[in-house]
């Protein structure tokens, strides 16, 4: 036998194949498709609130500053500094250099910040 008509064998062995997995209805799911697991109902979890974190000196709560908080201590000392003392405060506690802006700042300077800004 040749490869010619040992290739044709099998083509046609395949194709009778698929034909007789149409007949069945959805050729291939019943043959591929894994079993479905039993459903298993997830309890719910309630969580805690997050608990405020704590100075690890002291062991005292620290306050959590916003956005609002640093930009009312930035226009307090803008008012008695001017615009470039700000810019450079904010630049010193982590600021975008090119354009020093609250939304620039990381969270985590926001204390430091705020306890500069109201010193000077």
């Amino acid at each position: 036998m040749s490869v010619d008509t040992d290739l044709n064998r099998i083509a046609t062995s395949l194709e009778e194949i698929v034909k007789h997995l149409k007949s069945l209805g959805n050729p291939g799911k019943e043959l591929n498709a894994a079993p479905k697991p039993a459903a298993v109902k997830k309890e719910k979890v309630v969580e805690a609130p997050p608990l405020p974190p704590e100075d690890p000196l002291t062991g005292e709560p620290v306050v959590q500053h916003t956005p609002e908080d640093v930009h009312l201590a930035c226009q307090a000392f803008m008012e008695k500094n001017g615009v470039e003392a700000i810019k450079a405060l904010m630049i010193k506690h982590g600021a975008n250099k090119a354009k020093p802006t609250i939304s620039s700042l990381k969270p985590e300077n926001y204390a430091a910040l705020i306890a500069e800004a109201r010193k000077g």
